[in-house]
């Protein structure tokens, strides 16, 4: 019961994720991915302020806090290589690549952090990874699109693709020697502190000028960033608990389909069309999920 729990925690993570990504990809044109993430994790403060008085304060442990701040540095990173990629890259090209940081954490959890996989979890992890590539492709997509002109954009994909791997490898490390919630603390702290210095030394206003291209939208802008900022949040707990009950190789594919949830509010309510595809990917994740929990 308990492992279920922890992969209905990891789908928990996957739909505020993809919620995330939805709001994220209507703002982040306007907003540029430095400023958005500073908005994000500000956001995200508030949240740890009124929540540390839940939590007993853990033993002062150097080693740990130094990793956790570390995760956060490698956090910020990937996630500003995440929004520069969909600001400059094909949504087609990228999404793929990304969204494979759940096998890649499998393997790296099984490696380094000794988690065991049965034959058929090892089975579903693969499914839901194909899954995740029919799913974040649009074929006809990406047969417009040129290689050459996109190589931005893929490269920021692959650097957020081995950093995501990598924090998340992190984390499932960090989860079994200090509570959760004080590890996203120090990396959302980390992360708000970064992204301030870079906004600092640049010089970047805090809100586009209303002269901006393209212009500032104010009210709209505002509610998909607060909503990004929560969610993005929720989605990390959800993702911590789902760890802490389970494992990080079984939880992180899971996470990792959200762009599932992504394309599927585009179709529902911007009018986006699915290719076939995509709804196969659809089917074959959730064969995989099927799979994992057997």
């Amino acid at each position: 019961m308990v492992f279920i729990m922890g992969m209905l925690f990891g789908l928990g993570a996957m739909v505020a994720w993809g919620l995330t990504d939805y709001f994220n990809k209507n703002v982040v044109e306007e907003l540029g991915n430095i400023r958005l993430l500073f908005w994000q994790q500000l956001i995200s403060l508030p949240v740890f302020a009124a929540m540390i008085f839940f939590f007993a304060l853990p033993a002062y442990n150097p080693l740990l806090l130094g990793i956790s701040f570390f995760s956060g540095i490698l956090m910020t990173f990937s996630l500003l290589f995440f929004f520069k990629a969909l600001s400059v890259g094909k949504v087609s090209l990228i999404l793929p690549i990304c969204a494979s940081y759940g096998s890649l954490t499998a393997l790296l959890s099984v490696v380094f952090l000794g988690e065991a996989l049965s034959p058929l979890q090892k089975l579903g992890i693969g499914v839901i990874t194909c899954g995740i590539i029919l799913i974040s492709t649009d074929l006809s997509e990406l047969k417009k699109a040129r290689l050459k002109t996109n190589v931005a954009g893929i490269g920021y994909a692959l650097a957020t693709f081995v950093l995501w791997a990598i924090v998340f490898t992190l984390y499932g490390w960090l989860y079994a020697r200090m509570h959760w919630f004080y590890v996203h603390m120090a990396s959302s702290i980390t992360a708000t502190i970064l992204v301030s210095l870079i906004l600092f030394i640049r010089r970047i206003p805090l809100v586009p000028s209303k002269t901006s291209s393209p212009p500032a939208r104010t009210t709209p802008t505002k509610l998909f960033v607060t909503l990004s900022g929560v969610l993005s949040i929720v989605g990390m707990f959800s993702y911590a608990i789902g760890v802490s009950l389970s494992k990080s190789a079984l939880v992180a594919p899971i996470s990792a389909l959200f762009p599932a949830v992504t394309i599927v509010l585009a179709y529902f309510y911007l009018g986006e069309r699915m290719a076939k595809n995509q709804w196969a990917g659809v089917v074959l994740s959730l064969a995989g999920v099927v799979l994992l929990s057997l």
